[in-house]
């Protein structure tokens, strides 16, 4: 985590130190995430009680938000700062035959990519490209949200980790319409960090215990400031 970190603030010194060099952008993106949480072993009950062994695990559509800054080192290569609000967790509401049950894991997290940015002009007013590099993320919020037999409960979640990492791969695509700069893109966020402990007395199966890692497919929509 602290060599993510490290290089999260390196490429972001860099950019600013670069800036009155090098062509900036500055833009904002919103778009929806579509996220789950893997869990090892396939042991879940040992991180949000008895519930989930008999409910089904989905993704969770969530928000995500915020504001990016590019800068741009040459024709077809540069970097990306950014900040971003984002939703990840779990959903495992379930629908049985006389009853439905809503059970959801929402996680909020401040998360901070760093990108190398790849840039393949098509036409002058359409360019496509790809995004890599690391994030960092820090939580927060953390909440269980469930209705079982009529009972409806909202837990703060305890045993979440302050901190995530991992990596981010995407597709983009900048368009230029009518002197407005829009971005399109689509992205993958790959948790590399166990981002949960057991619940205390709980017991797990495996004995080299299980983690929980975050995974989400994201669709974004911008534009350039």
């Amino acid at each position: 985590m602290r060599k993510t970190l490290l290089l999260c603030f390196v490429l972001y010194f860099v950019s600013n130190g670069a800036a009155n060099k090098l062509f900036a952008q500055l833009g904002f993106k919103i778009g929806m995430s579509n996220s789950s949480l893997s869990i090892s072993e396939n042991e879940g009950q040992p991180f949000f009680g008895y519930e989930v062994d008999w409910l089904i695990r989905h993704e969770l559509l969530g928000l995500q938000l915020g504001v990016y800054k590019s800068y741009d080192i040459s024709k077809n290569f540069g970097i990306q700062a950014e900040i971003f609000y984002a939703r990840r967790g779990m959903d495992a509401s379930t629908h049985f035959l006389f009853d439905d049950i809503d059970y959801k894991i929402k996680l909020d997290y401040i998360e901070i990519p760093a990108e190398f940015k790849l840039k393949l002009p098509l036409t002058k007013s359409i360019t496509t490209g790809l995004l890599a590099g690391p994030y960092f993320a820090m939580k927060i919020g953390a909440k269980r949200y469930s209705q079982i037999d009529g009972i409806t409960e909202r837990i703060k979640l305890k045993n979440v980790h302050n901190f995530d990492y991992g990596f981010i791969v995407s597709l983009y695509s900048d368009m230029v319409i009518r002197k407005l700069s829009f971005v399109l893109e689509l992205r993958y966020d790959h948790g590399l960090s166990n981002i949960m402990d057991p619940l205390e007395n709980s017991m797990m199966v495996s004995e080299e215990g299980g983690t929980i890692k975050s995974k989400s497919f994201i669709i974004l929509m911008g534009v350039h400031l």
